[in-house]
């Protein structure tokens, strides 16, 4: 039992620091919208929604809009 907690620990410090990790990613780069930034912390229907948006900007990528273009919407 005792090393189970201790796994959970390490797990959730590494989760942590990584989610820190890419946030900086995210502040650093001039085209990423910083509204993803503690995504970790909204509802299932805000991640689900963010989701939906991240793909569909992706597509539209894939289809050579600029990013203004699909951050305006």
């Amino acid at each position: 039992m005792a090393l189970t907690g201790v796994v959970l620990i390490q797990n959730n410090r590494d989760t942590r620091a990584m989610q820190a990790k890419l946030n900086e990613i995210i502040v650093a780069l001039d085209n990423a919208r910083n509204e993803v930034v503690g995504l970790e912390h909204a509802s299932h229907a805000e991640i689900t929604a963010e989701i939906e948006k991240i793909e569909q900007n992706a597509a539209l990528s894939n289809k050579g809009e600029t990013s203004k273009e699909k951050l305006s919407r």
